[in-house]
């Protein structure tokens, strides 16, 4: 009776491998027509473009006429997304010109087609839908959806990072170039670093081919031609969400630095631009990371800077530092998906022993149980029922109420490390650098962005404030170490560029 029994489950075992195989295989074809299918589409697409290009140059039309042209050609198809749990806060908090925009940018070594890049932006837009999105009010919640208006090729005529309009019908990424320069600006809702890096890559991958190059490699570069799948559109917090873990949150304030704000939607931007070799030997010398390493000299300047003003505020001096959930977890996701650990200062004025104690934090805090606790905290308040049933109005009200109280209030200034930037390695061949720069933050005056590409390290000081206290002694304590680099600034009243190298 039991060999009987155990014959049947062996049967019955391999009949569904059987039917998984026969599913699978039927995946297969079913993406390999989706892809099929999309190449045919971008190749009719291409030859449109083409002779688009040839009837507007017979038309005498400006470039932005043309421009304006192509775009109206954008596929934009009717399709809407619940906004991932990161990206709620966002919109209760955009007000005054400070609505969360990151920008990501490649410097280029010829200068850019904007007609071309426009033909890359539409051939781009619908394998990132959750990204080229609009975002509209519902009675409850933000939700994504189609936008009215095509993403255009935009010059960059304004300051980075500049807000952009939400809930009006327009997408919440803007695409700029300016000579040599392309750049990607998105609203904090549509994505994080990681995903903001994939959408960036497909997209120069898809201008560098347009041109007659050949990119062949896939390293962190999306398929233009594939479907976006549930994976990449997944929000991955509900999905790993443990209601079992404990809640993590501190509310402990920390000290926020005055100035002299800097009039409408103006910052200034300090970049360093330096050999990423020569930061990691002067970080080994210290037995820590690059990371560690800028994180311990932004603290110190914070630090002088305290002392300089005579600062009665006692609160800690803290650094908000976003990790990458990804590494934690098994997630393709091109949505936000990232959370932060705290750098706090103590009090010793020697960068060795700043470090050490750096590292017995992020050891405690760079870690899955740690991150579960800051997961289950924010999906536990997104999921709460009363929550759910407040409308939009109060639910701003509420929300923007809670971030000042507990979110931005805890923290100093942010740094975000994007860390070596993984690309085709065809890239190399046509790109001298990456970027990565903050817009306007909403209670945190100056913040720090670094990203590395090939040797080159990009260092991004930005400020709302006139004051430059931070900025000048961060600079001249790695100018000491040793660190050689080249400093670019624009000036606060002409955004003309400065550059000075430190030999």
């Amino acid at each position: 009776m039991k060999d009987k029994l155990a014959q049947q489950q062996e049967k019955d075992q391999r009949l569904q491998e059987k039917l998984a195989k026969k599913q699978a295989k039927e995946s297969n074809r079913e993406e390999k027509k989706l892809q099929k299918q999309r190449q045919r589409e971008l190749k009719e697409s291409e030859k449109q473009a083409v002779a688009d290009r040839k009837q507007l140059l017979k038309a005498n039309l400006s470039l932005q006429q043309q421009i304006d042209v192509l775009a109206s050609r954008q596929e934009l198809k009717r399709q809407w997304y619940k906004l991932d749990n990161a990206a709620l806060i966002y919109p209760a908090l955009n007000v005054g010109g400070k609505d969360a925009i990151f920008r990501l940018s490649v410097l280029l070594k010829k200068e850019v087609n904007p007609l071309v890049l426009q033909q890359a932006i539409n051939d781009v837009v619908p394998r990132f839908p959750t990204i080229t999105t609009s975002m509209r009010a519902g009675v409850f919640w933000y939700y994504f959806d189609s936008p009215a208006f095509p993403i255009k090729a935009e010059i960059q005529d304004k300051h980075p990072a500049t807000p952009i309009a939400v809930s009006r019908r327009r997408p919440i990424v803007r695409v700029c170039y300016f000579k040599n320069e392309i750049a990607c600006e998105f609203f904090h809702s549509a994505c994080d670093g990681s995903g903001g890096l994939a959408f960036l890559n497909c997209l120069v991958a898809r201008y560098l081919t347009l041109l007659g190059e050949k990119i062949e490699d896939t390293t962190n570069c999306l398929n233009v031609f594939d479907k976006p799948s549930e994976k990449e559109t997944e929000d991955s917090f509900q999905r790993v969400f443990d209601k079992n873990a404990p809640m993590l949150f501190k509310e402990e304030r920390a000290y926020h630095t005055k100035g002299t704000q800097l009039p409408g939607e103006k910052l200034v931007y300090r970049k360093l631009i330096c050999s990423a070799s020569q930061l990691h030997s002067i970080a080994k010398q210290f037995n820590c990371t690059i990371t560690i390493l800028l994180s311990a000299l932004l603290l110190l300047a914070f630090k002088h800077e305290k002392d300089f003003h005579h600062s009665k505020d006692n609160n800690p001096i803290k650094l908000s530092v976003p990790i990458n959930l990804r590494k934690f977890y098994d997630s393709q996701t091109v949505r936000n998906f990232s959370s932060y650990l705290y750098a706090t200062y103590v009090e010793s004025d020697n960068l060795q022993d700043l470090i050490n104690e750096l590292k017995v934090q992020w050891e405690k805090q760079n870690n899955k149980a740690y991150c579960d606790g800051m997961i289950s905290y924010n999906c536990r308040s997104q999921n709460n029922i009363f929550i759910k049933l407040t409308p939009l109005v109060l639910k701003n009200i509420v929300l923007g109420a809670v971030y000042k109280a507990k979110g931005d209030a805890r923290n100093t200034a942010s740094f975000s490390n994007l860390g070596i930037v993984k690309a085709p390695k065809e890239f190399a061949e046509h790109i001298h650098r990456y970027e990565f720069n903050f817009g306007k933050t909403f209670s945190t005056p100056i913040g720090m962005t670094a990203v590395t590409f090939g040797d080159c390290l990009v260092i991004n000081l930005s400020s709302q404030i006139r004051e430059t206290v931070v900025e000048r002694h961060f600079v001249e304590q790695l100018s000491k170490l040793g660190a050689k680099m080249a400093v670019e600034c624009n000036d606060v009243e002409s955004y003309t560029i400065k550059r000075e190298v430190n030999k």
